[in-house]
């Protein structure tokens, strides 16, 4: 405006779902936040339906201030950086004294279950997983390990609904869409601040730049440089965490902390055609029965046959395999996990998309039947909106 006040329209994809609710939720969530004084924009106005002059549903909100961190991270200074980690730590624990009711750990998977015998077919992998695992897979082997998620669900968390791993606590980003959890299943390090290092230190030594860092070329210097960025943001946030907000560091220090979330995750997916992923989740959580809340003299009540177990292994082998190739690909093209880009590399992305598909027909040049798997399953394709 000519005044210089700038505000964000923020308006659903016609996909979005569900209409009217995703946009209410969203709007309420902001205001909920902001009345706790969480600092998340201000709500200007919002129409959950699309009765109204602009024809959409939309939200009016202010602009955030700011600039991304990592175009100021390499000239901050050691004190900004304790301030950034423990104000990040200061907002977070804002969150986790919100009381709120519980819990959904079981309606994740009613939901889907009654989804799925509704709505649910028989579905292919896209490639290269359509490969090894070829044909359509029936969406009740779905419903069948759903219903194994379901009779592990009162050990997941501890049965005293006073225990403060219990505590409902909303946390995540996506307001249009974000949910209340049980603490233990929110805990967790956050994108910005996650250990770049498959094992998380014991102690909590301060990073150090490599010692021959000087003798190092640019290159190397960079990468040393983004390491230790990352390396840093994780130890102020432990750091932090530990002073700030102790309920978080305790369900953080849970045992079970991942493989725990990746089950609840898992089970409220909806069917895709992948049995692999919610499967692997489950033969996890039996191997570590005995580290669950109050099952001691109780058995697991979920079992798989020792052949089940070994066909399973095997096929998860190559399915994580399968998913490095993906994973590769996805970083070539420059997209997360979910396909996303930003709106100034879409144009780049759908190039080097088009790209890496002629590349590898080229590559399986005379074998029509990988190209047939190709064509039919392309990951980057585009897909019909409904």
């Amino acid at each position: 405006m000519e005044d210089g006040f700038q505000a964000i329209a923020k308006i659903p994809y016609k996909i979005a779902l569900p209409r009217r609710h995703a946009t209410a939720s969203e709007a309420a969530t902001l205001e909920l936040l902001r009345s706790k004084g969480i600092p998340v924009p201000k709500l200007y106005s919002y129409s959950a339906s699309v009765d109204n002059p602009a024809g959409v549903e939309y939200i009016l909100m202010e602009k955030a201030n700011g600039v991304p961190i990592e175009t100021k991270w390499l000239s901050m200074t050691k004190r900004e950086r304790d301030t950034l980690a423990s104000s990040f730590v200061e907002i977070e624990k804002k969150f986790f004294d919100l009381p709120n009711p519980k819990d959904y750990l079981r309606s994740i998977a009613e939901k889907e279950i009654e989804s799925t015998r509704r709505y649910g077919k028989p579905l292919e992998l896209d490639f290269p997983h359509n490969g090894p695992f070829p044909g359509k897979h029936d969406p009740k082997q779905y419903i069948a390990l759903l219903e194994k998620y379901l009779a592990l669900v009162p050990y997941l968390l501890p049965k005293d609904d006073s225990d403060p791993l219990n505590q409902p606590t909303l946390r995540h980003p996506d307001w249009q869409h974000t949910t209340m959890e049980p603490r233990l299943l929110v805990a967790g390090y956050p994108r910005a601040f996650e250990n770049p290092e498959i094992i998380e230190p014991f102690d909590l030594d301060e990073p150090k730049l490599p010692s021959e860092y000087d003798s190092l070329s640019v290159g190397e210097k960079a990468e040393a440089d983004e390491l230790y960025r990352r390396q840093t943001l994780f130890h102020y946030y432990r750091i932090f965490n530990g002073v700030l907000n102790k309920p978080h560091l305790s369900a953080l220090r849970g045992p079970l902390l991942h493989p725990r979330k990746h089950l609840v995750d898992r089970a409220g997916r909806q069917w895709s055609g992948n049995l692999i992923t919610l499967m692997g989740a489950l033969v996890r959580m039996t191997e570590y029965w005995s580290l669950l809340p109050d099952t001691e003299g109780i058995h697991c009540t979920v079992k798989f046959m020792p052949d089940e177990l070994e066909t399973f292994h095997e096929h998860e082998e190559i399915w994580f395999a399968l998913n490095a190739v993906v994973n590769q690909w996805r970083d070539q093209i420059g997209v997360n996990d979910d396909g996303w880009v930003t709106n100034e590399r879409y144009d780049d992305a759908v190039k080097r998309a088009r790209q890496l598909k002629d590349n590898l027909t080229v590559e399986m040049e005379g074998d029509e039947e990988d190209i047939a798997l190709l064509n039919n399953g392309w990951p980057f394709r585009d897909h019909e909106e409904e």
